[in-house]
């Protein structure tokens, strides 16, 4: 009776239907594949900064201020400064309770070495660590402002109803002049996103992106050869690393460009992509934690969070498991900052004006269960004959968790495509429980298998390396 591996722990594909998938898997939700292969429960969070506990307003934007040691977070219209005294998170509103800002809207916020800025689609607010956020009052400031940013003293500014950008007078972002702008003409698109990074002025249109750079008179000129032919359909999901911008292109594709040319990297999510109702309104988060790189895109409409792990180079989904319906929404953080002096990775919430602090060490998101799904595709061992399973094998462990019973891993399998089996619970032991053994004896014949593994308990979960007695019968 051979013993086989299972390719249980591969890599997510949604490039084509399921049923087409053997050795790649599915689907893998509220969890990420490690650099090992195995699979383990994505980051919890905890309630750390509470504005209001009040629904229906989230946090929209964040920024951590290293120079200040404060961050500038925006909420239901109104900005908050969070601050950490003698070990006490504190959060103030800088707007005495009035919303400047838009609400439910993506801001973009940027500082310089005075003041914070941030901007949601209308005109600029600004402020000082300390004093009342108000508007610019500078009548040559440009209005309708969806994205900031900051290079060499000046803040940026683009409202998406043109193909301009605009500066403001340098080391002076209160003070703008109105003839201090610049149009992207290099393509006829409009200007919908904008992004600094290795001090160049990156302009992203529908179609294309132009490259700028300050060359020290006009102030601000295109590079020469700065044309990008890609365009972006998502204005809100730029994200940025050391030397790279990532992007989903007019394609609905998420792209690098780390100086010389396009990369693909959604090959096997294009098709996820591609099937959501809307990008236009997808927000993304980079978020670099316990030595993986997530690049997590949230799309309102869709009500969807997927997640590509640079780390892995593998994609899995962040949710919010709604017990009542028995399926996923959204994740539940809207926007993120790391506040590197303090230690702390921060989210703000999409439901309620409170920020939490994200964390492995977290195994819910406050009351709210992470339920981890890891669903295979359909196994069937190079062979389409049919096979005896008489016994699956897998480790699996356990780690501290807020959990007041025995927490279990939920399996259960179809058979040839067909229904799903009951659902077996295995107990996952104490807590630390290393190298657990988990036995599954349920005896069947098979053409095809595919598995589905859940844990919905209030602990950490880490389980890999399944393997399967089987005969070949026919």
């Amino acid at each position: 009776m051979p013993t086989v591996k299972l390719p249980i722990f591969e890599a997510t594909m949604k490039g084509v239907d399921g049923i087409e998938l053997t050795d790649e898997n599915f689907s893998l939700i509220d969890g990420y594949r490690t650099l090992n292969g195995g699979t383990v429960n994505r980051p919890g969070s905890k309630a750390k900064f509470v504005a209001s506990s009040a629904s229906g307003f989230g946090f929209d934007g964040m920024f951590y201020w290293a120079e200040k040691d404060c961050v500038i977070a925006v909420g239901g219209g109104e900005v908050y400064q969070l601050t950490y005294v003698s070990d006490t998170p504190v959060i103030t509103s800088r707007t005495g309770g009035t919303p400047l800002l838009g609400q439910n809207t993506p801001t973009s916020i940027a500082v310089d070495g005075t003041n914070y800025y941030a901007a949601n689609g209308g005109s600029i607010v600004y402020g000082t660590p300390t004093g009342a956020a108000a508007y610019l009052t500078d009548p040559d400031a440009p209005t309708g402002v969806t994205h900031l940013d900051y290079i060499d003293g000046y803040i940026l500014a683009i409202n998406p109803s043109t193909n301009r950008f605009y500066w403001s007078d340098v080391n002076a972002g209160t003070s703008w002049n109105s003839l201090s702008f610049a149009s992207a003409a290099g393509s006829p698109d409009l200007v919908c996103s904008l992004k600094v990074l290795n001090r160049e002025v990156y302009l992203f249109g529908q179609r294309s992106i132009e490259i700028w750079e300050n060359d020290g008179s006009t102030p601000f000129a295109r590079i020469p050869g700065g044309f990008i032919q890609s365009g972006c359909s998502a204005p809100y999901a730029v994200l940025q690393d050391e030397n790279s911008l990532y992007w989903i292109d007019e394609n609905r594709r998420l792209v690098r460009f780390a100086g010389k040319s396009v990369e693909r990297l959604s090959t096997k999510f294009d098709k996820e992509l591609q099937g959501l109702s809307s990008v236009a309104d997808g927000v993304a988060m980079k978020v670099q934690i316990d030595g993986y790189v997530f690049f997590i895109f949230t799309f309102k409409k869709a009500n969807r969070t997927l997640v590509f792990n640079q780390t892995t180079e593998d994609w899995c989904e962040f949710g919010q498991w709604i017990y009542a319906n028995a399926a996923y929404e959204r994740w539940v953080g809207n926007c993120y900052c790391y506040a590197e002096k303090w230690g702390l990775h921060l989210i703000g919430r999409k439901d309620t004006l409170t920020i939490s602090e994200l964390s492995r060490d977290y195994p819910t998101d406050d009351s709210s269960t992470i339920r981890l799904a890891r669903v295979t595709g359909h196994i069937d061992h190079g062979t389409s004959k049919i096979k005896q399973c008489n016994e699956v094998r897998f480790r699996a462990k356990r780690g501290q968790g807020l959990s007041t019973r025995t927490p279990t891993l939920m399996i259960r399998y179809k058979i040839d495509n067909t229904n799903w089996s009951n659902i077996k619970e295995f107990s996952l032991g104490n807590i630390g429980e290393y190298n657990l053994v988990l036995r599954d004896l349920r005896r069947n014949q098979y053409r095809t298998k595919q598995y589905e593994f859940a844990a919905t308990d209030a602990v950490d979960v880490v389980f890999s390396q399944a393997e399967e007695d089987i005969e070949v019968l026919r």
